[in-house]
C-alpha cells in the first residue's frame, strides 16, 4: 500500500483475519465418509481447497502429484482439487487428460459450506502453493483441522504460516514432491509441527479481527 497507493505506513494498520470457530469442532467418521462419498474420493487423499485459478498454481500441484506417485507407486493417495473453476479450467482439465494418475485426480467443483469441515478432517495433508495470495486463509483453516500444510516460502503465506507448515518455493515442483514425500514418510518427525500449527491457528479470531477494526474507527477523525 505504501509504494502503490502512496500511504504513510504510521497511516496503515494490518488486521489479519479470523478462523471460524466450526473449524475446531470435530467431524464424526460417517460425515468424513459422507463428504468423501459425495464427490467420489476413494481411499486417501492430498487436498487442495480454493478456487481454481492460475495464481492458485494448480498445474504445478498436479505435476508434484504426478511425481511423489511415480517415486512411490504403492502409496495409493488421490488427490482433490476442490472448489469453484475459473478461467484456469481448460488447461487443468487437459493436464488432468494426459496423467497416468487422471483416474485418482478429482475436481469436485464447489464445495457445499457444510461439507468443508469433514473434508479437511479427512486429508492425508493440504497442499497450498500459491503464486499469490492477500491472505491465506486457508491455511489457517487446516492448521485449525490439525492437517499438515505444504504452503508457499513468498506473497503473504509465510506471515501466516510462520514455522508451522512446510514452506516451499511455488515454482519449484521438486521441491513441493519433496514437501509431500516427506509429510506422507515422516508423519511421527512432523507431529511437533502440527500441534504448533494448531496454537498457531487459535492466534487468529474473528472476535479479535473485530475488537482491532473497531479500535481503528474509534480512532478516525
Amino acid at each position: 500500500m505504501e509504494e502503490i497507493f502512496d500511504i504513510p505506513f504510521k497511516k496503515i494498520k494490518i488486521i489479519p483475519h479470523g478462523v471460524d470457530e466450526r473449524f475446531y469442532q470435530k467431524s464424526p467418521q460417517n460425515q468424513i465418509n459422507r463428504v468423501k462419498n459425495k464427490y467420489k474420493i476413494k481411499g486417501k487423499y492430498l487436498l487442495f481447497l480454493g478456487n481454481l485459478e492460475e495464481r492458485k498454481n494448480i498445474l504445478r500441484i498436479i505435476s508434484s502429484y504426478e511425481r511423489f506417485r511415480d517415486h512411490f507407486p504403492s502409496l495409493n493417495y488421490n488427490l482433490c482439487l476442490a472448489g469453484a473453476a475459473k478461467e484456469s479450467l481448460t488447461k487443468i482439465k487437459k493436464k488432468i487428460a494426459v496423467s497416468p494418475y487422471r483416474s485418482q485426480i478429482i475436481l469436485t467443483g464447489y464445495i457445499a459450506p457444510d461439507d468443508i469441515n469433514p473434508l479437511f478432517e479427512g486429508a492425508t495433508l493440504f497442499i497450498f502453493p500459491s503464486l499469490y495470495e492477500g491472505f491465506g486463509l486457508p491455511v489457517l483453516e487446516a492448521m485449525a483441522k490439525k492437517v499438515p500444510v505444504i504452503t508457499s516460502n513468498s506473497s503473504s503465506l509465510p506471515e501466516v504460516a510462520s514455522n508451522c507448515a512446510l514452506l516451499v518455493d511455488p515454482y519449484d515442483i521438486s521441491a513441493i514432491t519433496k514437501a509431500i514425500e516427506t509429510i506422507i514418510l515422516k508423519r511421527k518427525e512432523i507431529e511437533p509441527m502440527i500441534k504448533m500449527a494448531y496454537q498457531r491457528s487459535r492466534q487468529f479470531s474473528w472476535l479479535k479481527t473485530a475488537e482491532q477494526t473497531l479500535e481503528v474507527y474509534k480512532k478516525i477523525k
